[in-house]
C-alpha cells in the first residue's frame, strides 16, 4: 500500500496522487434514519463505527480542520446525519488512517475539493508582560494527557511553543469560535506545563448568575481559557489576521453512493 503521510501543521492533511490507493479494507457510508440527536463513535479492534455524524464533522476530522477552515459548504452538511463503518488494515498508523477517511468521503459523496490560503481573523500566542511560567524540558516526543471533571485539564511534556498553540486551538474552540492559533511567543526549546480551565458554557453560566447580584465572585475553579493562560502559563492570546489554509468544497453529493 503506497499511502502518503498527512500534514499535522496548521494546514490540513492533503493527500497527493499516491493517496488514491490508500483505502479501508471494507467501508460503508449510509444515511442515518434513527432520528436520534446524539452521535456515537466506537472502535472495535480493527473496525471503526461512527453513528449519526454530520458530513461537516467527518470532513473537519478527516482533514484536521477547525470549523473556520471549511468553505463552500451547503447548508445540509451540518444537518444531514450518516453512519460510517470501516475496517482498517493491520498496523495502519494514524496519518494513513486520515488519508483513508479522506478518500472514503471523496468516493462516497463524489466530493471534489481544493485548497486556498487566506488571511483570516485568528489569534497569536504571546508571552505576557510578566513573562512565561513554563518549565523547560529536554527534547523528546510530545506527550499530553487531557481530562475533564468540573474543569478541563491539559498536562504536556516535551512541547514546543507551536505545540502549545496547537493544544490551545484544539482544546479551546468553544472560546476561539473556529479561529486558528499561531505561535508568536518567540520561545524556543521544549517545555512542560499544566493548564486547567472552565468550559465556556459553564464559565458563562456561573458568571451570569453572579453578575450584578451582589453575591461573592465566582469560585476560583471557574476560570476562562484566556485568564488561565495568563495566570498559569504566563501567556496570552492576541487577536490578529493569520494565514489560514481553507478546504474549499467544489462539489458534493447529498446521498452517498453505497446507500
Amino acid at each position: 500500500m503506497d499511502c502518503p503521510h498527512s500534514d499535522a501543521s496548521h494546514s490540513f492533511a492533503w493527500p497527493d496522487a499516491a493517496g488514491r490507493g490508500c483505502e479501508f479494507e471494507v467501508a460503508t457510508v449510509k444515511i442515518n434514519q434513527s432520528g436520534d440527536a446524539a452521535p456515537s463513535r466506537e472502535i472495535r479492534g480493527a473496525q471503526i463505527v461512527l453513528r449519526n455524524i454530520t458530513l461537516k464533522h467527518l470532513l473537519l476530522s478527516a482533514y484536521r480542520l477547525q470549523e473556520g477552515q471549511l468553505s463552500g459548504a451547503p447548508g445540509w452538511l451540518d444537518s444531514d446525519r450518516f453512519d460510517v463503518v470501516a475496517k482498517v488494515p493491520p498496523e495502519t498508523n494514524a496519518d494513513v488512517r486520515l488519508v483513508m477517511r479522506q478518500n472514503l468521503l471523496k468516493k462516497s459523496f463524489n466530493l471534489t475539493v481544493h485548497q486556498e490560503q487566506k488571511l483570516l481573523p485568528g489569534f497569536a500566542l504571546a508571552v505576557s508582560k510578566h513573562g512565561a511560567k513554563l518549565k523547560q524540558s529536554e527534547a523528546g516526543k510530545l506527550s499530553c494527557t487531557l481530562g475533564s471533571d468540573e474543569m478541563l485539564h491539559a498536562a504536556c511534556q516535551h512541547a514546543t511553543a507551536k505545540d502549545i498553540a496547537d493544544m490551545i486551538m484544539r482544546g479551546g474552540q468553544d472560546y476561539l469560535q473556529g479561529r486558528l492559533v499561531v505561535d508568536g511567543t518567540g520561545l524556543t526549546g521544549n517545555w512542560e506545563y499544566k493548564l486547567d480551565w472552565s468550559g465556556m458554557r459553564f464559565y458563562d453560566a456561573v458568571t451570569a448568575r453572579t453578575a450584578g447580584s451582589g453575591d461573592a465572585p465566582p469560585a476560583p475553579r471557574v476560570v476562562s481559557l484566556f485568564q488561565s493562560l495568563e495566570d498559569q502559563l504566563g501567556l496570552r492570546l492576541e487577536s490578529k489576521m493569520v494565514p489560514t489554509s481553507l478546504l474549499v468544497i467544489d462539489h458534493v453529493d447529498r446521498v452517498p453512493k453505497d446507500y
